[in-house]
């Protein structure tokens, strides 16, 4: 019993109410800079520079902290209720445009058939900042057939260690930190010119007797400024394509992006349309392919946390993507991408 004959629960109510209150506030606060990106992120992607710089951090770095805030903040039970479906879906479809290979997809993977797939290793080793040695296991494991290398040419040339490493019939095709290399004949290559910074190299192959074209890219890094320039850039080149091809690189943006699928209309992705591209679902491909286990399941870049996909690589028509897989870490910040297709005569 207080003086004035209360019992105390009055001010200390008070009390209570004032802290739940500085409690919403904060947990708004934080709400509310976190979902605010988000939803650029969602609605906007790369399209501005400010969203295609949020574009390039995953989506939960944001949906987390804003579905963990939403319980406290004021409002009530029907705010609520209709805040955390809209979190939980705004979660979802993030992770289903940008992580393709959480999403289950029932197709069953094509028959391997050694007589006619190819297969293609694609990295950017980043100036072999994480050593040689891995480099060169990275490219040897699997065996590839075809080779490209972003961010690794000395003068021009793909370094000795690296051509020695590879079997001694393969060609090699090189420019400014830009290779493939082939254990097919190359018969073509062209560095194009562009008016922007963009960045592409091809070969042209004789495989088995059809004609691929690999075309390497390397993105500038964003904020870009210039994104929708560099995009329909790179269109115009594949626009120019005189035979089936692959499209691999660095592009610095990650899946979801208006630009990239502009730029890449009417191609398969291989990460989304293979059937062997799934984490767990490709165990006997690797198998067969000898591709090793430390596969990782979300992304490529970079390796510390591997936490976005900024490597992607495309298949016009007349290429049928059989399989991806991101392998590493091991000689470079991204992981290394493991492609296997065939020549679809059908």
């Amino acid at each position: 019993m207080t003086e004035n004959g209360g019992d105390g629960t009055a001010p200390s109510s008070s009390r209570a109410r004032r802290i739940v209150r500085i409690v919403r506030r904060i947990a708004l606060g934080i709400h509310a800079a976190f979902l605010a990106p988000l939803l650029l992120r969602i609605v906007l992607r790369d399209l501005v520079a400010p969203s295609e710089f949020l574009f390039i951090v995953p989506a939960f770095v944001f949906a987390v902290p804003a579905l963990l805030t939403a319980p406290f903040i004021a409002g009530g039970k029907r705010v609520r209720l209709v805040l955390h479906p809209l979190l939980a879906l705004a979660l979802l479809w993030t992770v289903f445009v940008e992580q393709p290979r959480l999403v289950p997809l029932l197709v069953p993977s094509p028959a391997t058939d050694s007589e006619r797939d190819v297969t293609l290793a694609s990295w950017n080793v980043m100036s072999y900042n994480l050593g040689n040695d891995d480099v060169v296991a990275g490219f040897q494991e699997g065996d590839p057939d075809i080779v490209c290398l972003l961010e690794g040419t000395y003068r021009s040339r793909p370094p000795g260690f690296l051509r020695r490493a590879v079997p001694p019939e393969f060609q090699w095709a090189s420019t400014l930190q830009m290779a493939i290399g082939s254990r097919f004949p190359i018969v073509d290559e062209k560095e194009y010119a562009t008016r922007t910074r963009l960045r592409v190299f091809r070969a042209t192959l004789d495989v088995r007797g059809e004609k691929l074209s690999v075309y390497l890219v390397d993105m500038p890094s964003p904020p870009r400024g210039d994104t929708e320039e560099l995009f329909a850039e790179l269109r115009t080149i594949l626009d120019g394509a005189e035979h089936p091809f692959v499209l691999t690189g660095d592009f610095n943006t990650t899946r979801g992006s208006w630009r990239m699928a502009g730029a890449t209309r009417g191609m398969r992705d291989f990460y989304r349309s293979s059937p062997g591209n799934r984490w767990l679902a490709s165990w006997d491909l690797r198998e067969y392919y000898r591709v090793p286990r430390t596969s990782n399941l979300f992304a490529t870049f970079p390796v510390a946390l591997a936490f976005v996909q900024i490597d992607h690589s495309f298949a016009s028509p007349g290429i049928l993507p059989v399989a991806a897989d991101l392998v590493g870490p091991g000689g470079s910040d991204h992981y290394r991408q493991f492609l296997v297709f065939r020549l679809d005569d059908g």
